[in-house]
């Protein structure tokens, strides 16, 4: 079928039984709002970059060169957040084992159900404790209810975020530039406690209450930075 057939050449318009009968409503409605052009003209190519819509290799090579520039420019920022932003989270005065828990969980590689699937291991994607969400990097640590309970007892900012996240690199930018330095400390350290207690949960079947995995990674915390002091005096 030709869009010539869908058209009644005798009124100029869309054969509308035509088209309700052969397309979905959504898709005939689509068609509907398409403009017909007038009858008897030849359909022709024209080339958009330039005012007299003829093409020529001149327009094409600056066409390229100039989109091969902006892709470059978005490249080269990106590149630069992601720098400030990794030197800033490696210099946190926090455990180094938590430094590189949260580099793993930003680039998505912690051994997480829905991870797994992807690797094609044959696993329940779904989350262990919630069994109601697949079990991402993002739904563990921010948007489980364990998480969810952990986090509602750390004051601070941290209770004005969006409690749904796109993903968690996405959720760790926003909280490097929404906190304060104090408690982007704390968001990092209490993401790897949330982390361990499902690992308890999982291979062990120990469940932590919410305020005992906070509890631990405050300790850790506040041992880790006097000991940091300790050495700096000595």
């Amino acid at each position: 079928m030709k869009v010539a057939d869908l058209i009644d050449h005798r009124t100029r318009q869309w054969n509308r039984p035509l088209i309700h009968t052969t397309f979905l409503e959504s898709t005939a409605e689509d068609i509907h709002r398409i403009k017909i052009g007038e009858g008897g003209v030849r359909d022709k190519l024209c080339w958009k970059e330039n005012k007299n819509g003829c093409f020529s290799m001149r327009t094409a090579y600056r066409v390229a060169a100039l989109r091969l520039k902006q892709t470059e420019n978005v490249e080269h920022s990106t590149a630069r957040e992601d720098k400030r932003f990794w030197n800033k989270m490696w210099k946190l005065p926090i455990p180094p084992k938590v430094r590189n828990f949260m580099w793993r969980a930003c680039s998505d590689i912690l051994p997480t159900s829905a991870n797994l699937c992807r690797r094609r291991i044959p696993v329940d994607p779904s989350c262990t404790i919630c069994r109601q969400h697949d079990e991402t990097v993002a739904h563990v640590l921010w948007e489980c209810p364990l998480a969810r309970n952990v986090w509602a007892m750390v004051k601070g900012k941290l209770q004005k975020c969006n409690s749904e996240a796109q993903n968690f690199y996405t959720l760790a930018r926003q909280m490097e530039e929404k906190l304060p330095k104090k408690e982007l400390e704390v968001w990092v350290i209490v993401s790897w406690a949330i982390w361990n207690a499902r690992n308890r949960f999982h291979f062990e079947e120990k469940q932590s209450m919410p305020n005992d995995i906070l509890h631990g990674a405050m300790t850790l915390l506040q041992e880790y930075q006097e000991l940091c002091k300790t050495s700096i005096r000595t």
